[in-house]
């Protein structure tokens, strides 16, 4: 499995930064590879990405969240928010139960998250 595949470095020589691009990007910023002298191509792309990789990723995450309650809030918070968002793009009204049942409801999501 990939997480990043089939993409370009490239870096910008008039403002210095190095950043990655798609084929489809990399057209955009420079029309082609050759013709364009700000633009430098650095190289090609492609991160494996191991089932151990992502599994100690989500444990670092979650070890953040049991051990720092702001962490966690701010991904509750985050996670309720997103909820109440959808719920008012199709037309509903947040009030305070909402507001309560977005928070629970992302509460039990991390705790379930953080006991595995």
């Amino acid at each position: 499995m990939k997480i990043k595949q089939n993409v370009s470095i490239l870096h910008n020589n008039v403002t210095n930064c190095t950043f990655i691009a798609s084929e489809l990007d990399e057209k955009v910023q420079t029309g082609t590879r050759e013709n364009d002298s700000h633009i430098e191509w650095m190289g090609d792309l492609d991160i494996p990405l191991t089932y151990t990789d992502v599994k100690n990723s989500v444990n670092c995450i979650t070890d953040a969240m049991k051990n720092d309650e702001q962490y966690y809030i701010a991904w509750q918070a985050n996670i309720a928010m997103s909820f109440k968002d959808e719920m008012s793009r199709n037309g509903y009204e947040i009030d305070e139960k909402i507001h309560l049942i977005a928070n629970d409801a992302a509460k039990n999501f991390l705790n379930i998250l953080i006991k595995q």
